[in-house]
């Protein structure tokens, strides 16, 4: 188990670690509130607050998306280097990974729109390139080390969400809930893509 905040009392990435737990008790978190550590998104939730079992460790977190939108990278490592408790695994060819995306926006912008802007027009865009951005090159990367054993990594993921989907994430009504269920759906009825190794996106077999 591996789970991302960022801790913004001391202006660092935070990881929740199952074995790091099991060896030192002062990074031993109950699990709702590492839940609420993680997904506490600015604007939307407070920072979360918490403290090891033992009281030897403190946070104060918010949303891990922010440090870690893609935790697929992280976890293949750490099952790599945790001979505790993977002792088994010597490569990607002893793994099998589902990585779950939570949909990506491809937002597309003409030159025509944009030479003009100033930090205030490109705030909003840069934030959504950025994490889209990062998640998208953690997805090609892993993809390409898996080489061989390419079937053995599938990430689910849906894109070109539109803006709405984002501003109306926290919106528990019926029709909100219908409408991001039909989402979900024609995600699942949509082809798989796959990275070719420099060389883009192809459809999938």
């Amino acid at each position: 188990m591996l789970i991302p905040c960022y801790n913004i009392e001391t202006a660092g990435s935070f990881l929740f670690l199952r074995t790091c737990a099991l060896i030192d008790e002062k990074w031993n978190f109950t699990l709702w509130e590492i839940c609420r550590a993680t997904s506490a998104v600015p604007s939307f939730f407070k920072p979360a607050k918490l403290r090891s079992t033992n009281g030897e460790t403190s946070c104060v977190a918010i949303d891990g998306g922010l440090v870690m939108n893609n935790p697929t990278a992280a976890a293949i490592t750490h099952v790599l280097h945790n001979k505790v408790e993977f002792p088994g695994v010597e490569g990607t060819k002893d793994m099998l990974v589902l990585s779950l995306g939570t949909g990506q926006f491809d937002q597309k912008y003409e030159y025509g729109r944009v030479p003009h802007w100033g930090a205030f027009q490109w705030a909003k865009p840069v934030v959504k390139i950025v994490l889209d951005g990062i998640s998208d090159m953690v997805d090609h990367t892993v993809s390409v080390s898996f080489g061989l054993h390419r079937k053995q990594y599938v990430r689910i993921q849906v894109s070109g969400l539109p803006g709405k989907a984002f501003k109306e994430m926290d919106d528990g009504r019926k029709s909100n809930v219908k409408k991001l269920v039909k989402l979900g759906d024609e995600m699942l009825a949509s082809p798989c893509m796959e990275h070719l190794p420099y060389g883009g996106q192809v459809e999938g077999q």
